[in-house]
């Protein structure tokens, strides 16, 4: 699969979903970072680009020090075609279903 789309917990606490464009021993780069963020008010998991809240830009990759990635986790299929939706604009039936 050509650039699978990756979830990475930061040192920082905070949990990022991208496509994977490289990883090597030193770094890992993700296209089109996304935060998940935990919205109270909807009860859900919401997605923002990464660094937006302070850069008011939409990166389209960002590399990470192998340091500062606690570990990978693996994508539940849910947030891989809610992450592909709020990229991509393209919308599956589950997501229809799932995302409110």
């Amino acid at each position: 699969m050509e650039n699978p789309i990756v979830m990475l917990k930061l040192v920082t606490g905070e949990v990022v979903m991208g496509k994977l464009k490289e990883e090597s021993g030193e770094t890992t780069t993700l296209l089109k970072p996304m935060t998940l963020m935990l919205d109270p008010m909807q009860g859900g998991v919401g997605m923002i680009p990464y660094d937006a809240i302070y850069t008011q830009e939409e990166p389209e990759e960002v590399t990470w020090r192998e340091g500062v990635i606690m570990h990978e986790m693996k994508v539940h299929p849910q947030f891989e075609e809610a992450y592909i939706k709020q990229v991509t604009g393209i919308e599956t039936e589950s997501v229809k279903e799932i995302i409110v």
